[in-house]
């Protein structure tokens, strides 16, 4: 048994434990130094050639995996929210109020490119001032094929042609003599088909609200009896006159999902 009180051996074993532990230190420091660093791993996904990153928005994105990765996804500042395809637009004419006509119309996307809106109206007046009638009772019906060039159907700018058939029932009075009058009550039953084409734009705000507008013109072929009627039925916004006249609408609607 060693004696710590022996001088000379406590000095040795002290000794012979300090170059112990520097050695120690030193291979130490020196494995460590050999040996690579330690790194934390990064999944990067990369596209295949010829092929764009899938958005994190996209169907072929894999989000839970992302979750649970430590990759980075850079969200793009001009990122915007995507709403679903709309299976159709309802929309109302207001400016149709002024010949007591309500009027709707409904468009649906059929392609990227085209719509086909329908619109129809129905009028009540007991006395019409735009018209110059009295008792009258009217409805229209048209269909517009549009053209939207952007390929986002039922939003932006379109071309259209359209086809449109009205028709009116009213009572007017009419002189057959001025001198000395003689006044008559005509019961009248005016109709029209008219053709032509449009180009116009409807934006959709919010995904919800739509403004629509479009002017155009085409031909107006009539069929009715002038000798009976005083009234204004050559206006200029919805004439029974024949020949080329405008082709004017503005309507506000909702989007239907």
């Amino acid at each position: 048994m060693i004696s710590f009180k022996d001088k000379r051996i406590n000095k040795n074993y002290v000794f012979v434990l300090f170059s112990f532990i520097v050695v120690s230190i030193f291979s130490t420091v020196g494995a460590s130094a050999q040996a690579p660093a330690k790194r934390d791993t990064i999944y990067i996904q990369v596209p295949q050639q010829n092929q764009a990153a899938p958005h994190p928005n996209s169907r072929y994105y894999n989000s839970s995996s992302n979750s649970n990765s430590n990759s980075r996804v850079n969200k793009s500042p001009t990122e915007k929210k995507v709403y679903p395809n709309p299976n159709g637009i309802l929309t109302y004419y207001p400016f149709a109020l002024v010949g007591s006509h309500l009027m709707l119309g409904y468009e649906h996307g059929v392609s990227s490119k085209v719509g086909i809106k329908i619109n129809a109206s129905y009028g009540l007046s007991e006395s019409n001032t735009y018209y110059n009638v009295r008792d009258m009772q009217g409805y229209s019906f048209e269909a517009q094929a549009r053209f939207y060039p952007t390929g986002n159907s039922i939003k932006g700018v379109f071309g259209a042609g359209y086809l449109q058939y009205k028709q009116m029932a009213f009572k007017n009075d009419y002189y057959t003599s001025y001198f000395p009058f003689v006044a008559n009550t005509a019961e009248q039953k005016v109709s029209a088909i008219s053709f032509g084409g449009i180009i116009g734009y409807q934006a959709v705000f919010g995904g919800i609200f739509v403004l629509d507008m479009y002017a155009g013109g085409g031909i107006v072929t009539p069929n009715w009896d002038k000798t009976k009627s005083t009234g204004r039925l050559n206006n200029f916004i919805d004439t029974y006159e024949k020949g080329v006249a405008a082709h004017i609408g503005f309507s506000l609607g909702i989007v239907l999902y």
